[in-house]
């Protein structure tokens, strides 16, 4: 069974036209080449300057295990959903989800999407932004981001008409 329409069986569409759910697999060091030689480089030379500062092995390995920590994000396979929820993003069987609502800025990058969580970003903002890159889906991501952002809103300013006509 697809992950698609186990999804609409537990879950239903959240409105009538919806686009089908948008599924992809995204492994950085598999897909991007020169991630994996960028990795391997910095690990060879940080093996190398450490312990020729230190003279030590068990500080080489120390500095190879942060080195390998701090890329864990390319080195972990993540698969992403663009669905009526909200973006998802599945990292060893771990499920984050970011609900349209809490979408309030979006940066489009040559390789993917920045979402955020404030109206006006600043700079230090893009490290606490959701980045979601496009994979083989490019068009795809960018039309549902327009439709469920312009859907979300709709809705909301509808109601804030409401409130003020209240």
């Amino acid at each position: 069974m697809s992950t698609a329409s186990t999804i609409t069986r537990y879950y239903g569409p959240a409105w009538e036209e919806d686009p089908p759910l948008l599924e992809w697999d995204d492994w950085p060091v598999r897909d991007h080449p020169a991630t994996a030689v960028l990795l391997l480089l910095t690990l060879a030379c940080a093996s190398a300057g450490v312990f020729f500062v230190t003279g030590r092995l068990f500080w080489t390995v120390f500095a190879d295990l942060f080195l390998v920590a701090s890329f864990a994000r390319a080195l972990l396979k993540a698969t992403y959903r663009l669905g009526p929820y909200g973006v998802e993003r599945i990292v060893f069987g771990r499920l984050q989800r970011i609900p349209w609502r809490a979408i309030r800025a979006v940066r489009i990058v040559d390789q993917g999407v920045f979402l955020f969580d404030t109206r006006e970003p600043t700079p230090v903002d893009v490290l606490r932004a959701v980045f979601v890159p496009f994979g083989p889906h490019r068009e795809g991501v960018l039309a549902r981001l327009e439709f469920y952002l312009a859907s979300r809103r709709a809705v909301s300013e509808a109601v804030s008409r409401r409130q003020t006509l209240a």
